[in-house]
């Protein structure tokens, strides 16, 4: 080919490379056009987006608001977005969200190189996924504990550890599994008694387990501290362990409970690359040495375990139950002896080293029994079972349990001075509503609708014949009932007399000349409060409250071995319970109506007040205050003026105080009657449910309505209180005007003044329970204690379990409530509940 040909040749093949690149070109134009349109229509479907969102995010705010407004019973029916229905029996549960790891789970996506990722699936111990699940439920039963993939709607199983003496987590042989939970890649699982016993830790990360006991040494592995020999593919192998030394003791091998928190500026673990979690080991078993926390990888750093101990004694030590983090690293922690004798401590920091052995920690804020109580009377706080949470906002969950009551309390600290902070005590027909401080009473806080009178609810309590009872040897004299009976057990009983979980004024005659005499409230030994033995004479009375499943049935009864006795003038009648610490009771005089504050509410409000139509709490010293400081609130539904809600006089001396409405405001009285010194405190409105506060600090007066308080207090005048008192609810006896004419409910006296804060808190919590449909009681254990808590972090809501169901609470109000059972414990997550 000539040299002109080729010039042709190529000048034709680059006419055709232009033409092709001008044909692209063009393709590419369109395509940029294209795509500058796309680009336009994205960013038009973008806006549209942003403001259908804006548009539901105000449409979801209305809903809700009106879903308040109208108080709805099924506003939080169904919660759970995952329902886990498995045929296992739990111990324990925990939902581990991976989203709040300090990575946010990236951990899991490096994680390929490892054992359990690459062995094989669907076998009885893996399930189908390999990748460690964004949400995990850990579910712990006797003697496994199996991880189920909650990503998955029908969450499957994803891996199960078989508890086995040298297995990674390891278990001895009659030995059970207690707790579980995890954090940043970790699970930590916990078991009681015997070998091996102690604290598994797995690190899914390292591939790589170890085991935290009471001893570190080569030979003895079985109760010691000491490292897995196998990786987690190998869980099961039964492998055994090896001594590895510097791992740590903790204070006992008995472990109850578990929790775990990433503590701010936490050291990074080398192995995982990420910051270390500090584990909270709640070990002890009561009559036994060794009880308390021990810290894991805490404030003292990585490998590192630090002591509580709870106190010991000749007769043994006491343990700890359950442990928890709060939202910023606290720490809560319990100690009781047989669950008796209970106290519970909130660390703000954690210590370094280890601690003096202590059931109230100086470095603590200890609650129990001491201001704020945990739970009413004066003998020793119960701690029940269920575990016991911080729910942010300086707030505590605490289940309690006095004699045969069981109850939550709720705890809002007063961090600065823990003994002026407040508690309520929500129960399975009753919440008292906030008590500030050291309170002294919390009545009218039931959810009981039915009349009050001051009849005596016993036929023929005088025994002019035997009509009305049930017995025995025992015989009607006409003006008594007589037994002489060498019958190891004989009784005289009446049914329905009492109700359950009531209050009642009991009052009887006696006489015993040979044997013993017991009476109860309820058969079967169900609440006894008398009990002599010969020989024995007088009046009985005093104040008696029912179980929740009473039987209603009044008996007299031997206490074995025969009796010879008489009893007589026999009164039962019924009373409004105090529900607070100090447990006092207020009579009905003449007839009391109760109703629902608002329609299908819980709570009641009393009414139908007069001058022989009141309530009054005898003199007790527990409100002899002197010139101290006094706290009243309450709520009241006012109709008319120139009345009185509550007073606290003496008739004979006076110096006493009245609150009343006058003129339409909150009025305040001081001194002889209530008719010498008048402070006006705001507004008090008719037609509708109002919150009200008068209190005394520092010898100042305040007060307000609907949770205000006026900054400047008012000095106080002739109000140095008498001594013998008496305290009236809906009438006053000696000033002008009339006994109230509305409604009242939730009174409550506390010698602690509150804060403006706290006066607007518990304003802005009640509040809620005085709608309509508003549910404030548990309703879920009336025949036993409460089983178990669980606090949603990210929706707020409280879950209480117990034999009756499940009862979840936002603030005071219950929002929902299911009837399945709860025997062992609750979790719940982002709206993820799981229950056994």
């Amino acid at each position: 080919m000539t040299v002109e040909q080729q010039v042709d040749a190529l000048t034709a093949s680059v006419d055709k490379l232009k033409g092709a690149v001008v044909s692209k070109k063009a393709t590419l134009d369109a395509s940029v056009a294209d795509a500058q349109s796309a680009t336009a229509q994205a960013q038009a479907a973008k806006a549209n987006a942003l403001s259908a969102r804006d548009q539901a995010g105000a449409f979801k705010d209305a809903a809700y608001s009106a879903a308040q407004s109208a108080a709805s019973a099924v506003a939080y029916q169904d919660l759970s977005a995952i329902a886990l229905t498995k045929a296992v029996t739990a111990v324990d549960v925990f939902i581990y969200d991976t989203s709040k790891d300090s990575d946010g789970g990236a951990w899991r996506h490096r994680c390929a190189g490892t054992s359990w990722y690459r062995e094989p699936l669907n076998t009885a111990t893996r399930g189908a996924r390999r990748e460690f699940p964004a949400v995990a439920i850990i579910v712990v039963e006797v003697g496994v504990v199996r991880i189920y993939d909650a990503d998955d709607p029908a969450i499957p199983m994803w891996m199960v550890f078989e508890g086995g003496y040298n297995n990674i987590v390891a278990l001895g042989s009659g030995y059970f599994f207690t707790s579980a939970c995890a954090k940043n890649g970790v699970l930590a699982v916990g078991h009681a008694d015997g070998a091996r016993a102690g604290l598994d830790v797995v690190s899914f990360i390292a591939d790589a387990g170890k085991h935290y006991g009471t001893t570190e040494h080569p030979l003895n592995v079985a109760y010691g501290s000491s490292a897995y020999k196998g990786n987690i593919a190998q869980r099961n192998a039964a492998l055994g362990n090896v001594y590895v030394g510097n791992i740590g003791l903790i204070a006992n091998n008995t472990v109850n409970d578990v929790a775990m928190t990433v503590l701010p500026g936490a050291a990074v673990d080398p192995a995982t690359r990420l910051p270390a979690p500090t584990i909270a080991v709640a070990v002890g078993r009561y009559g036994l040495p060794g009880g308390g926390v021990s810290i894991i990888d805490g404030p003292a750093g990585i490998g590192t375990v630090v002591d509580i101990p709870t106190h010991q004694s000749a007769a043994g030590g006491y343990e700890c139950k359950t442990v928890e983090f709060g939202p910023h690293g606290e720490l809560l922690m319990n100690a009781a002896y047989n669950g008796s004798n209970a106290t519970e401590n909130v660390f703000e920091t954690l210590p370094i080293t280890d601690l003096p052995e202590n059931n109230i920690h100086p470095t603590a804020r200890s609650y129990g029994l001491t201001t704020p109580a945990l739970t009413p009377g004066t003998s020793a706080a119960v701690l029940s079972a269920g575990e016991e949470l911080f729910m942010g906002d300086g707030r505590l969950a605490i289940p309690q349990r006095a004699m045969y009551w069981s109850h939550l309390a709720l705890v809002h600290e007063n961090k600065a001075d823990k003994t002026k902070g407040m508690v309520a005590y929500i129960g399975h027909d009753f919440n008292t509503g906030w008590q500030v401080g050291d309170s002294r009473l919390a009545a009218l806080c039931g959810t009981d609708g039915t009349d009050l009178t001051q009849e005596n609810l016993v036929t023929n309590g005088t025994f002019a014949d035997l009509s009305g009872w049930n017995t025995g040897d025992w015989v009607a004299t006409g003006s008594a009932v007589t037994v002489d009976s060498a019958l190891a057990y004989t009784s005289i009983s009446q049914l329905g007399v009492f109700k359950p979980n009531a209050a009642y004024f009991v009052s009887f005659d006696y006489e015993v000349t040979a044997g013993g005499l017991a009476s109860r409230a309820g058969s079967g030994g169900q609440f006894g409060f008398f009990d002599v033995n010969a020989p024995a004479a007088g009046t009985w009375s005093g104040l008696v409250r029912t179980i929740y499943n009473s039987d209603g049935m009044l008996m007299f009864t031997t206490k074995g071995g025969g009796i010879t006795g008489s009893v007589t003038n026999v009164i039962v009648r019924e009373v409004v319970a105090d529900q607070g610490p100090k447990l006092q009771h207020l009579d009905v005089k003449g007839a009391i109506a109760r109703a629902p504050v608002a329609a299908g509410s819980d709570l009641v409000g009393y009414s139908g007040f007069s001058s022989i139509n009141y309530l009054e709490q005898p003199y007790t010293a527990h409100l002899d205050v002197g010139s101290g400081d006094l706290c009243i609130t309450g709520w009241v539904n006012p109709v008319g003026d120139n009345q009185a809600i509550a007073s606290y006089e003496n008739a004979t001396d006076g110096h006493g105080w009245t609150i009343g409405r006058s003129t339409g405001v909150l009025r305040l009285y001081t001194g002889r009657g209530g008719q010498n010194k008048a402070y006006s405190f705001g507004t008090l409105a008719t037609g509708n449910w109002q919150f009200f506060c008068v209190f005394r600090k520092a010898g100042y007066w305040f007060g307000g309505v609907n949770g205000a308080v006026a900054p400047d207090g008012i000095i106080g005048a002739l109000d140095s209180f008498a001594t013998g008192n008496v305290l009236r609810i809906g009438w006053q006896s000696l000033i002008s005007g009339g006994a109230w004419s509305g409604a009242i409910s939730m009174v409550r006296v506390s010698t602690t003044a509150p804060t403006a804060d706290q006066i607007r808190s518990i304003y802005d919590d009640e509040k809620a329970l005085f709608q309509e449909n508003a549910a404030c009681a548990a309703g879920v254990f009336e025949k036993s204690a409460l089983k178990a808590l669980a606090h949603d972090p990210d929706t707020g809501l409280l879950h209480i379990g117990g034999n009756g169901g499940r009862a979840t609470y936002k603030g005071l109000r219950r929002v929902a409530k299911s009837t399945a059972p709860v025997a062992t414990s609750i979790a719940a997550q982002n709206e993820v509940i799981v229950q056994q």
